[in-house]
């Protein structure tokens, strides 16, 4: 199966992923003027769809466990600001796998304030 035209997008966009020494991971991503996630949302005030950083949570989590992911259940979504075009954006997970499944919580922060808290439920193919 084929990556969406979002996925390849974010992926391009991803500067780095680091396992770090406690099991958890941090991405960071820089979202520039070309990203076409900003198109026609919103037209003159370009954000980040929420639904973005949702799919950047599951692409950093299965490069963290090193094994494909399906989502289950979105626990939580709280979002606290928005993220505007050449914001870098710092993606801090953890990740707990039991049995078949693996919980992941995220903290967004963008110019040292949170931006989105995310908790989702994968299941591990």
């Amino acid at each position: 199966m084929s990556m969406s035209k979002i996925a390849n997008e974010l992926l391009q966009r991803i500067v780095s992923i680091e396992l770090l020494e406690n099991g958890a991971c941090r991405g960071v991503v820089k979202f520039d003027d070309a990203f076409c996630g900003f198109d026609g949302h919103f037209k003159d005030n370009p954000v980040v769809p929420g639904v973005c950083l949702l799919q950047l949570v599951e692409i950093i989590a299965a490069k963290q466990l090193d094994k494909p992911l399906k989502l289950v259940n979105i626990a939580q979504m709280k979002f606290k600001t928005m993220l505007k075009p050449d914001d870098i954006a710092e993606f801090m997970l953890s990740a707990s796998e039991v049995d078949s499944h693996c919980n992941v919580s995220c903290s967004i922060q963008v110019k040292e304030r949170v931006a989105a808290r995310i908790k989702m439920v994968f299941e591990t193919k």
